[in-house]
């Protein structure tokens, strides 16, 4: 039973630290990068470009980071590292 417990401590604590990390890259990187207008629908062309290379450079670097996902204010996806997703929806 103890270690069950405190293999979901493990857990909890585990998905605590990347919800921060997640946290910090939205505000350190992200927020500073995408304009208003990036914000309000699919990112495309060499603006996607753009925000993809930051995003290597900047997230993805960090081996602990699997994938990126912005949303719009809206809830819809905008930009995905993740070659399944599908932007816009």
């Amino acid at each position: 039973m103890l270690s069950l417990a405190l293999g979901g401590n493990a857990i909890q604590s585990s998905q605590n630290a990347a919800a921060d990390r997640a946290a910090q890259f939205a505000r350190s990187t992200l927020s500073n990068a995408l304009t208003t207008e990036d914000v309000q629908n699919p990112i495309a062309g060499e603006r996607e470009k753009q925000i993809l290379l930051l995003v290597e450079d900047e997230v993805l670097s960090d081996e602990r980071v699997a994938r990126v996902r912005i949303w719009s204010t809206a809830g819809i996806l905008i930009f995905s590292t993740h070659p399944r997703d599908r932007e816009g929806t």
